[in-house]
């Protein structure tokens, strides 16, 4: 079976010597996080994208989030700290569509705790839509985790393109109107449907 999903990755564990290992780790985490956050985009223009957790959305701009990231992953008492690259192999993917996908694939495969950024659609650098995540975990990934994210990568590309296709045919009129005693269309999809956006929040990254 082809799988067009692209995982890439690296992780900085906790050093076992110097005068503060874990902030020094969390120093380094937190330069990626920015590199993230502000690379240029296609026209060279540096852009503040914002970072989606679990919990829900925030930027580098906000009071306080620079501070709470640099504390959370200096208390982080996780064995590893992957800085990982989900690319979804097609183009034409918004940041939303690209930050939706990585958080159900990260989500599919038990991930709780992660930082995403998508580059992509304005915010994008290259005709290859992609998302930059930071995922601390206690385990290192082996070849069958990374086979999984990237079957569930094409997995969750090909539910968001049967929504896409829905959602265009009923705008376009192509499906049933609500009826008088309904709210709204009904689209009918296999699968979970993902839950209402979550707000912006404190980071958690515990």
């Amino acid at each position: 079976m082809e799988v067009h999903t692209v995982v890439k990755a690296n992780y900085r564990t906790l050093a076992k010597t110097g005068k503060n290992p874990a902030l020094g780790r969390a120093s380094a985490v937190m330069r990626s996080v920015e590199y993230m956050a502000t690379r240029p985009d296609h026209s060279r223009v540096r852009v503040e994208r914002d970072l989606v957790t679990e919990q829900g959305r925030v930027n580098l701009r906000d009071e306080g989030v620079r501070e709470q990231l640099l504390e959370q992953f200096t208390r982080s008492e996780d064995a590893f700290m992957y800085r990982m690259v989900l690319s979804p192999g097609v183009e034409n993917l918004s940041a939303r569509q690209v930050e939706e996908w990585a958080r159900r694939v990260l989500e599919s495969n038990g991930v709780q705790r992660y930082v995403i950024v998508a580059h992509a659609g304005e915010a994008g650098h290259t005709s290859h839509p992609h998302a930059h995540v930071i995922l601390p975990t206690d385990v290192r990934l082996d070849r069958e985790a990374f086979l999984n994210l990237r079957v569930s990568g094409d997995r969750e590309l090909t539910w968001e393109r049967r929504l896409d296709v829905q959602l265009e045919q009923w705008w376009k009129g192509q499906l049933p109107s609500a009826g008088a005693q309904g709210g709204g269309a009904r689209l009918d999809v296999d699968g979970e449907v993902p839950s209402e956006r979550k707000p912006r929040m404190e980071l958690n990254l515990e």
